[in-house]
């Protein structure tokens, strides 16, 4: 088929790299792929696309494409754009933070109206979180796809510590990800053998542990979006993992940090939960915004090595949760199913 891959920007997002992700499925099984992003701006992922020779189209004509995958909620104008004349896929990846966006853009409402399929990376999300906006739809037409990711992408070497312990968080420096918790919670620890290294997404800085963290890069370096290979080496340099959020659809940086066997400290969201994390059992837990709880799970873990090397060895078995094999044969199963019905009939 020749497929239309649309997304918001050619940013390192982990969204932005699970389509990249599944061009290369597509590109494997035959089918020939253009993309485009509503901000055609230039990122790193557009040399990735290139690289693949996958081209970048501006502007879309619609006759050039039988199928339209679009990632993304805030490629919503795109679906409606594109569904009345395309088949077309819509990959929603944000979590409850895609409910305010749809407050402020209610004219993004018809986009669940006109998808052909709509796909979500969890079930809450599906069942929870957009209900209310999909319920009238028959069930086979709105579907979980979890996340798979690579158990060998390449991985970069990065600098040695400067501290004793390294603290990796990965994602947007944001309020949703809430990195100036961490700041926060090691603030109040009051230890000076800890560095924290945030890497991920452009860097938004939101507050004022942000702005402080900011002023000390001698220990908590705001390092941005990094090519993934870099990120992976970031992760797996790690002493720990944080990952404070207040909102996730199906973190990466989770299954990453099983990759490597890190020990992680999390928010106690359902979403997380849903995918098996437990608190004491493969992970250390809080409440949202919980200071206090998320410093004590960080002093725990580096003060009990026995502790430490548990969850960690309990993390790694958290990667069955991500398996590629999986998403890529339920996300090419789904594709074929929206197949335009002329082709279907000339393969059978």
């Amino acid at each position: 088929m020749r497929i239309l891959l649309v997304n918001h920007e050619y940013s390192m997002s982990g969204a932005a790299l699970m389509l990249l992700d599944l061009a290369a499925c597509l590109q494997a099984e035959g089918h020939q792929l253009c993309v485009a992003a509503m901000n055609p701006q230039d990122g790193p992922l557009r040399q990735e696309y290139e690289t693949r020779g996958i081209p970048a189209v501006y502007p879309i004509e619609v006759t050039d494409f039988d199928l339209a995958i679009v990632n993304t909620l805030p490629c919503a104008p795109a679906v409606i754009a594109l569904a009345a004349r395309l088949r077309t896929i819509w990959w929603i990846h944000e979590s409850e933070v895609g409910l305010e966006l749809l407050g402020k853009a209610p004219e993004w409402l018809e986009a669940f109206e006109l998808a052909h399929r709509i796909v979500f990376p969890s079930q809450r999300m599906r069942d929870h979180a957009y209900r209310s906006y999909h319920y009238k739809r028959r069930e086979e037409n709105v579907v979980v796809i979890p996340n798979g990711l690579h158990v060998d992408s390449p991985v970069a070497a990065v600098e040695e510590k400067a501290r004793p312990w390294r603290i990796v968080c990965v994602g947007t420096v944001h309020a949703v990800k809430r990195q100036g918790d961490i700041v926060e919670a090691l603030e109040l620890l009051g230890r000076d053998d800890i560095e924290l290294v945030m890497v991920g997404f452009k860097v938004v800085i939101v507050g004022a542990a942000e702005a402080h963290a900011a002023a000390r890069p001698d220990r908590y370096r705001v390092l941005g979006q990094r090519p993934h290979a870099e990120t992976l080496g970031w992760i797996a340099s790690a002493d720990l993992i944080v990952q404070p959020s207040q909102g996730e659809s199906h973190a990466l940086a989770l299954g990453e940090a099983a990759r490597f066997a890190k020990p992680l400290i999390v928010s106690d969201l359902p979403v997380f939960t849903e995918q098996g994390w437990r608190h004491g059992h493969n992970c250390l837990m809080q409440p949202v915004g919980n200071i206090a709880m998320l410093a004590a799970n960080i002093d725990f873990m580096l003060g009990n090595d026995e502790e430490r090397r548990r969850l960690a060895k309990a993390s790694a078995r958290m990667r069955q949760g991500y398996r590629h094999d999986v998403f890529r044969h339920r996300f090419l199963e789904l594709i074929d199913g929206v197949r335009p019905r002329k082709q279907a009939a000339q393969l059978s």
